[in-house]
């Protein structure tokens, strides 16, 4: 019993429930039911636990902490290890370890699935379409880097339209090959693929270099996102 009572006093510190310990299931909010169902699937010594959605709806503050909770059990801290999955418009993910605990969490959230998934198995109209780690997933699926631009939309010199051209040329004039993914009002993400000899760290350079003169107020430089990976399969 002292030992249970432990293990359920750590499980409640865990996910920010100590404090509300005395309270019936029924009186707690619904995000706080949902920390309580993460800390119950911990426990008994399972080796199979399944969460569905386990932040949506959830707060920042509260993401965090259940994202710690499961980092913490992957790493075997709290004695689990863990797995991601996703559906048509969701990411889920699996993993097995040493301490032969398996967690499979069902998702939407893809920074989610960044966060956690030691593999990714993406399900679209109830069909798995792709299985891999994060890292082979998006070199297999997202052969192509990110650039973001920004420029100016209220300079008195410069029309919008200009500016516009200005600053998408400056990726596009120096890769022929890029395109266009998105514009909002003042940005854009332009996509450049992946080709032999073209580098991040070149794609840096050539981009630091070109922005003064193209303009740009901020630009960025990445590769592909999940969300990216699974837009495309």
């Amino acid at each position: 019993p002292r030992r249970l009572a432990k293990e359920v006093a750590e499980a409640l510190r865990a996910v920010g429930l100590y404090g509300v310990r005395g309270r019936n299931a029924g009186a707690l909010s619904g995000g706080m039911r949902r920390r309580l169902a993460v800390a119950i699937s911990f426990s008994g010594r399972s080796t199979l636990c399944a969460e569905d959605e386990l932040t949506t709806g959830s707060d920042i503050a509260t993401r965090r902490r259940l994202w710690r909770v499961i980092q913490n059990a992957k790493s075997g801290r709290s004695g689990a290890s863990a797995a991601m999955t996703a559906t048509a418009g969701t990411a889920a993910a699996a993993a097995a370890g040493a301490s032969k605990r398996v967690l499979l969490i069902v998702t939407h959230l893809f920074d989610e699935v960044e966060a956690l998934a030691d593999r990714v198995c993406i399900v679209v109209k109830g069909r798995i379409r792709v299985v891999g780690t994060p890292a082979h997933l998006k070199e297999r699926f997202g052969a192509t880097y990110r650039v973001n631009v920004s420029w100016p939309t209220d300079d008195e010199h410069v029309t919008g339209e200009a500016a516009r051209t200005a600053a998408i040329g400056a990726v596009t004039d120096k890769f022929p090959d890029a395109r266009l993914d998105v514009e909002y009002d003042g940005s854009a993400t332009i996509m450049v693929p992946r080709t032999a000899g073209r580098s991040l760290s070149g794609l840096f350079s050539a981009m630091r270099a070109a922005a003064e003169s193209a303009g740009l107020t901020n630009w960025s430089v990445g590769q592909v996102t999940l969300e990216d990976v699974f837009a495309s399969v």
